[in-house]
């Protein structure tokens, strides 16, 4: 599939916390930023409603919160 098109802005990468722990960013490096980046969940919230959305401390395997955050903000771009 290729590299994650958004991997420069992405808020997981950038997050400080997560920096100190390399073996768990490059586990998630390597799984979603490089390989499956459209099951990411930081990316689905990016790619759809943009950067500001993704929370923080948003892991990319947490797709159920995504999910929910695209639900709950998905209204607010098809009202005029």
């Amino acid at each position: 599939m290729g590299h994650c098109p958004r991997i420069a802005d992405c808020a997981f990468l950038k997050e400080e916390i997560y920096r100190n722990m390399p073996r768990l960013l490059q586990r998630f490096q390597n799984t979603y930023c490089q390989n499956r980046f459209t099951d990411c969940a930081c990316y689905k919230i990016a790619s759809v409603l943009g950067d500001q959305f993704v929370p923080s401390l948003m892991l990319p395997s947490q797709i159920e919160w995504a999910q929910q955050i695209l639900k709950d903000n998905t209204p607010a771009l098809t009202t005029p």
